[in-house]
């Protein structure tokens, strides 16, 4: 494309100097400049710096190879004296490398090292130093984060990113040494064009798009980015059809064709769709597209998706097992979470029924776990991946416990979650801790059954049933370790788990006014009318519906803390039903979960001509209509407001006594 050069020269406006960002002293590279192809040693100080004194550092390097993003580790070791070290292979046709430092894995960690916001950049080059293709690009790509070209969370939004003059610049720059190499880099032109002159880009694109179209040996990626031109840019779809058909004619299974053959696959059902899928396996493999992925891969992630969950809807197991095999991670994932972990958390059915084939599935699970595929570019390191998985897989091991145990397969149920590491098995699923200490009872093992219990206490996740457990073993105790079982309940909890809770509720923590109301019973007479309420009332309300899953899942932590407070007659609980026809399916919920001493109150019609119940709820959440709530009411004012359930029943008792208490304790 060195026509391109031309046009881009008399386009944009020059800079007259190059200016790299200056680095600190906190990062130091073996060898400067850098070569492609040559391993470095990397050396990171983080005394003085935002990560100074943490026990753990990772370090991160954005890499351009070739005209792409990449994401990759560099591997750190604390060498003393907080110095962290580790070495990095620069790819050989890298053109750039940007480091960054951060404390833990997080995609969005709450502090990182990136010099300051000025980055630490590095262009690369050959042997003789003049710079590989793409890095002078590259250079302004990531500096101009409004174009979405560079790396997304670089840079925090203090950044003052360069001008637009600036990016044009360095585009300039490039094409000038590597015009041969324009094609690769057409989706940055579009985007500088439409960025610099909006509107008004239109000819500019058209210019660039005759000039890729008059290329001679034109790649997948070039055929497709002048499809989505015609198709997206200039809104021509009768053009882009007749790319898309002449193209087809010479090469029958491009990029291009496999999005429109996955397009026509969604359309179909049944047989038709299971026959053309196999097809569709066969003229695109998946695991040949991973050899060398291109940037258009989503539509596997959607196919794949839509063939398992069809699969296991159809219960054409082995099937399903042979594509889920080829298939990816996230997509085995999907099928569990739509399948045996939906039916033992929300359908009555027989666990018996499908425990083997949710053991297979979570065992293909956990073979797949390290292998990072990214449909869409990559945007997590191998090891980010690998933690994501990791903490996927390990949900799922203590759903996959609960149905074990609940098929009673008690030596599987105790297996599997102790596939999970010792410090995070019991932090997850109160319902997985139940069924593995029910396992442990069945098979005799007591010892081991009390350490489950107490350890599932530390992490804040019992279950009914299991704060039961943990107070008949208290009792059974002839020498008390505390005065009192709540005292002792308190005493097994995690300082983690204690500040994570004290965390939470100061954030919920408000003193603002509400509208008086008066609230008809369900099943009674009367009315809960809030003029009623004294001074030293610490009024409860949860704002809950019949539809509302998890509304219904919180409840039993709710009936933890109503049981706790039985005794206050200061403490009072009312259960608003909102958002709902009220009355409805409340007592086969209430029977269901055998619920007792937990008053239903309806909210009212927001008019006389509405239907709408929830003129309570409207009047305490404004700007929301997300269940369930709580609001915690003291003297005419909303003292403590928190949405949504964490999955713990123990836990929501923990938050509600938590506010009770500091609002019992204030002066």
């Amino acid at each position: 494309m060195k026509r391109l050069y031309f046009m881009l020269s008399a386009l944009m406006f020059l800079m007259p100097a190059t200016v790299f960002a200056q680095q600190t002293n906190r990062l130091t590279l073996s060898e400067e400049p850098l070569v492609a192809g040559r391993t470095i040693t990397v050396s990171y100080d983080a005394k003085g710096g935002p990560l100074g004194g943490e026990a753990h550092i990772y370090g991160f390097a954005y890499t351009y190879d070739n005209y792409k993003w990449h994401l990759c580790d560099v591997l750190l070791n604390n060498s003393g004296d907080n110095i962290w070290k580790g070495t990095f292979d620069i790819p050989s046709d890298c053109g750039l490398v940007a480091f960054k430092f951060q404390a833990s894995l997080s995609q969005f960690p709450d502090t990182i090292d990136n010099n300051d916001n000025q980055g630490y950049i590095y262009m690369v080059g050959d042997t003789e130093k003049k710079p590989i293709p793409g890095a002078q690009l590259a250079w302004g790509l990531l500096r101009k984060p409004s174009l979405n070209m560079g790396v997304q969370g670089y840079f925090s939004q203090a950044y003052q990113e360069i001008s637009d003059e600036a990016i044009m610049m360095w585009l300039d720059k490039e094409t000038k040494m590597y015009p041969q190499e324009g094609h690769k880099f057409f989706n940055v032109m579009k985007a500088v064009f439409r960025h610099q002159y909006g509107d008004k880009a239109e000819g500019g694109i058209r210019y660039l798009l005759s000039v890729l179209e008059a290329e001679p040996n034109k790649s997948d990626e070039d055929v497709y980015n002048i499809w989505s031109t015609y198709m997206f840019d200039l809104k021509d779809k009768a053009k882009a059809d007749s790319v898309l058909n002449a193209f087809n004619a010479v090469k029958p299974y491009s990029m291009l064709n496999r999005r429109e053959a996955a397009a026509k696959l969604s359309r179909l059902q049944g047989e038709d769709f299971y026959k053309a899928a196999d097809e569709f396996r066969k003229n695109y493999p998946f695991r040949e597209w991973l050899k060398n992925p291109d940037p258009q891969g989503f539509p596997y992630a959607n196919f794949y998706s839509a063939l398992e969950r069809s699969l296991y809807k159809d219960k054409k197991y082995d099937k399903m097992m042979e594509v889920m095999e080829e298939g990816s991670f996230n997509t085995a994932a999907d099928v569990y979470m739509h399948g045996p972990m939906w039916l033992i958390q929300k359908a009555p059915t027989d666990p018996k029924e499908y425990v083997e084939i949710s053991k297979r599935i979570i065992d293909c699970m956990e073979a797949k776990v390290g292998e990072n595929i990214d449909y869409y570019g990559r945007s997590q390191t191998d090891l980010q991946m690998k933690e994501t998985q990791q903490k996927t897989l390990n949900y799922y091991l203590c759903v996959q416990s609960e149905i074990f145990q609940r098929s009673e397969r008690y030596q599987d149920a105790i297996d599997y979650m102790n596939k999970i590491e010792g410090s995070e098995r019991f932090k997850l699923y109160p319902a997985g801790n139940q069924a593995y200490i029910l396992s442990l009872e069945k098979l005799g093992r007591h010892d081991e059954t009390i350490q489950a219990l107490k350890s599932s206490a530390a992490a804040a996740q019992l279950t009914p049933a299991l704060v039961d457990k943990l107070h008949a073993y208290y009792d059974s105790l002839k020498e008390k370790p505390a005065k009192s079982f709540d005292e002792y309940l308190s005493s097994l909890k995690s300082s983690e788990a204690k500040e994570m809770m004290m965390k939470h509720v100061r954030e919920g923590l408000v003193n603002e006014p509400f509208t008086p109301f008066n609230l008809q019973m369900h099943n009674a007479k009367g009315t809960v009318n809030s003029a009623s309420f004294s001074k030293d009332d610490i009024v409860v309300l949860d704002f809950w519906a019949t539809w509302c899953a998890p509304c219904i899942a919180a409840l039993a932590g709710m009936q933890l803390a109503v049981d706790k407070y039985a005794d206050d007659p200061h403490v009072k609980f009312y259960f608003v039903q909102t958002q709902d026809t009220p009355g409805g399916a409340v007592d086969r919920v209430w029977a269901r979960g055998k619920y007792h001493n937990m008053q239903v109150i309806y909210d009212q019609n927001k008019s006389s001509e509405s239907k709408g119940y929830n003129k309570v709820y409207s009047d305490m959440f404004k700007g929301t209509s997300g269940i369930p709530q709580k609001a915690i009411l003291k003297n005419g004012r909303i003292r403590y407001r928190a949405e949504g359930y964490g999955g713990s029943p123990s836990g929501l008792m923990d938050e509600i006594t938590a506010v009770i208490e500091i609002l019992k304790n204030e002066k």
